[in-house]
């Protein structure tokens, strides 16, 4: 009996005691461990410093219609504001559609871009490329182009290929048709086509 008694206030006991005993080890740990610096994140601060100050807008998306009819969708990998001038944005990985009246669907690509809605104007730089749904496929160094009208002109030569063949030229003007709604493709300053019909 005497036995019984024993072992139960044993048990008893280290019911209270290791608990206590778990606790100071915990408490010690905290104490002797070295202190964390959280702001040794260079990295981390650069890029929270460069959102706040440029306010940079992720994955934007826009969509309209130009006053001839076309429906503009637009979108980019990252766009920033100007701060110094309201309506202005620079924009990278820029991706453009429009589709016109008459059902064709011009794609513009762009490494970058700056969109100026105050002035109707948007530039577009490195690596241009122009998708036709009529099969052509236009490249140029840069573009300019209206907002509110299917508008533009690349800033230096271009080269393209379709279903007649391939093409190189000074200069590319996407205008409407002469007294049309259409809007057509014009190369100038010596164009250069080699003809390849679709067998």
């Amino acid at each position: 009996m005497f036995r019984d008694d024993a072992y139960s206030q044993i048990i008893s006991w280290l019911k209270l005691l290791l608990p206590l005993a778990a606790l100071g080890l915990l408490s010690t740990l905290f104490m002797l461990s070295d202190k964390v610096e959280y702001g040794d994140i260079p990295v981390a601060q650069r890029d929270l410093a460069n959102r706040a100050a440029n306010q940079q807008i992720t994955a934007p998306y826009y969509t309209g219609a130009t006053d001839d009819g076309a429906l503009v969708s637009m979108t980019a990998a990252t766009a920033t504001p100007d701060p110094a001038a309201p309506g202005r944005v620079s924009a990278d990985g820029l991706w453009t559609r429009i589709e016109l009246p008459d059902d064709t669907v011009l794609t513009f690509r762009a490494d970058t871009a700056t969109i100026d809605e105050p002035e109707d104007a948007a530039t577009l730089t490195g690596n241009v490329r122009i998708i036709s749904s009529n099969g052509y496929v236009m490249e140029t160094s840069g573009l300019t182009a209206a907002m509110r009208s299917v508008r533009a002109r690349s800033t230096g030569p271009v080269s393209a290929r379709g279903p007649a063949g391939t093409l190189d030229a000074g200069r590319l003007e996407i205008m409407p048709a002469e007294g049309e709604t259409n809007v057509q493709l014009v190369f100038k300053d010596g164009v250069k086509l080699v003809y390849r019909p679709a067998t």
